[in-house]
């Protein structure tokens, strides 16, 4: 029997306008009436979660930045991961050196390279007599961010704080539509001991320290919770959804889910816009 699910965000429990159906919800209540506990396993950012989940009044353990954060319901943070400064020197030399846009996550903000926007424009530039859906998704993604990042940090750069040892980094992310590009800065990272890449899109790749990710996060929190692994399921869509499917007893992948992630699944739901996330509930959890 489950008795803790671990839910991803993008492409997995939300629809591709960002939301959350009103089927989804509804599972996740059901369960949680059942007795068990549902945990969202996301590589956004605390506030970048909250801000959907509160939408649904989601209480429940999250699990966020890729497993270097782990948040319970009543608040109390019992888990929180940085990179090493030193790590996080030698990839800031990469990724300037790759020319990509990037971005590193701290406790009071995101911060991007001074130069990053100009990099999403360019390519955008080379992009907009080719593919016109990717380039309306690089447009409305930098205007988020610009909007987003530059309110919360005021200005300042990921440049900025890497010489201020008081701001520990839990996550980089670079993000390019020159997949060759991306793929060479994505090889260098992986190159740099002590730290774990993944992804959520084609168009990027993330760092983590080592030990944080969804899967370690996943088995801390039923040890917490005193939940056998066999009786956890996890639900998901991207690379960074694997260290976690690795480890649950149930494993299901999203029916818009890469072929390699569903590979190593035992069940295959719905994809994202059709409530995939309530379907596995209701067959491994019932209504």
């Amino acid at each position: 029997m489950v008795k803790l699910i671990a839910i991803d965000m993008d492409g997995t429990l939300l629809d591709h306008e960002g939301r959350v159906s009103e089927a989804n919800r509804q599972a996740i209540a059901a369960a949680q009436a059942k007795g068990v506990v549902v945990a969202i396993a996301t590589g956004r950012s605390y506030h970048g979660a909250r801000r959907v989940l509160d939408e649904i009044e989601f209480m429940g353990p999250l699990i966020y930045l890729n497993g270097a954060c782990t948040q319970l319901p009543d608040g109390e943070l019992v888990e929180e991961i940085f990179m090493p400064p030193g790590k996080v020197d030698e990839l800031a030399h990469l990724l300037k050196d790759g020319g990509t846009y990037y971005e590193f996550y701290t406790r009071d903000g995101i911060y991007r390279n001074r130069d990053g926007i100009e990099i999403i424009k360019a390519e955008m530039d080379k992009l907009e007599h080719v593919d016109t859906s990717l380039h309306q998704w690089l447009e409305s993604f930098t205007e988020r961010r610009r909007n987003r990042i530059e309110d919360r940090v005021k200005g300042r750069y990921a440049e900025d704080i890497l010489a201020d040892p008081s701001i520990g980094i839990y996550k980089a992310v670079a993000l390019s539509s020159d997949l060759p590009k991306l793929k060479r800065v994505r090889q260098r990272a992986e190159a740099v001991s002590g730290v774990a890449v993944s992804a959520s899109s084609v168009y990027n790749f993330e760092v983590n320290d080592q030990k944080a990710q969804k899967g370690i996060a996943v088995q801390k929190l039923a040890e917490r919770y005193g939940v056998p692994m066999q009786e956890v399921m996890v639900i998901g869509d991207n690379q960074n959804d694997r260290s976690m499917m690795k480890v649950a007893g149930v494993s299901v992948a999203m029916g818009n889910a890469e072929d390699k992630v569903k590979q190593i699944c035992r069940f295959v739901t719905k994809t994202n816009t059709e409530n995939g996330v309530a379907h596995a509930i209701r067959k491994f959890v019932g209504d």
